[in-house]
């Protein structure tokens, strides 16, 4: 139906925005059956959107992983025009995807975070903490700060900069006190460091029982996007008013 849509430049800002918010929802869901050609009918209208884009590198960057690259190139995705491809060539994709929507607006910072984590996983390391420190400087919301400075740890690491690893773990860590996957990080790096006493001490609230977890951010990394599903239908529903 929307196809039949006159293109004008109102009801190009609903259809638009119609597209992001159901396309965040749908990533939200982990429903890559429906996501997928929903991107690709939405990209065609709208090739030079930075949040579809970066949606599409989310993507891309989902099927590089293990979850998805057991089953390869053979697997298709119904309604679609490709399947899954190479991890590499993924990465590829979804590197792509993330730098064309900073080219159209460079203060996107989750295409930034999502850039550096891309370019870390495919062993660009320095690359990768050259976009994290620009993103690291901006005001974030506290979910992406939080896997920021994870990715960032991440990297230093990779460099062989422990205490600048360790210090972005503690920075996680501060954001979300209970969430497990911080801990994990710094207590593992002070166990190889051979401060066995900081690495049980950083594991403390995870095994005491009389504390709550915090739901972790990065649990959620691949599904989520900000702004989110709910406050984008909320918009979907503010332009059609205006209409």
């Amino acid at each position: 139906l929307l196809d039949l849509v006159t293109r004008t430049a109102a009801n190009d800002e609903y259809v638009s925005a119609w597209y992001r918010a159901t396309a965040t929802m749908l990533q939200s869901w982990a429903d890559h059956a429906e996501l997928q050609p929903h991107l690709e009918r939405g990209l065609a209208r709208f090739p030079d959107d930075p949040a579809l884009l970066v949606i599409e590198g989310t993507v891309h960057a989902r099927f590089a992983g293990p979850l998805f690259q057991p089953f390869g190139s053979a697997t298709t995705v119904p309604g679609s025009t490709s399947g899954i491809q190479s991890a590499d060539d993924e990465r590829l994709a979804a590197e792509a995807s993330f730098r064309a929507a900073l080219k159209i607006d460079p203060t996107l910072d989750e295409a930034r975070v999502r850039l550096g984590d891309v370019l870390g996983a495919d062993g660009q390391h320095a690359n990768a903490l050259d976009q994290l420190d620009v993103a690291l400087t901006r005001p974030l919301p506290a979910a992406l700060h939080y896997d920021a400075w994870l990715i960032a740890g991440r990297e230093e690491e990779a460099v062989g900069r422990r205490a600048d690893a360790r210090a972005a773990y503690q920075s996680a860590m501060a954001l979300y006190p209970h969430a497990r996957t911080a801990r994990l990080a710094l207590s593992r790096i002070l166990r190889e460091a051979g401060d066995r006493d900081g690495a049980a001490h950083a594991l403390d609230e995870l095994v005491d029982p009389s504390l709550s977890i915090d739901t972790d951010p990065w649990w959620l990394y691949d599904e989520t996007h900000w702004p989110g599903a709910r406050d984008l239908l909320a918009g979907l529903g503010r332009v059609l008013e205006a209409k």
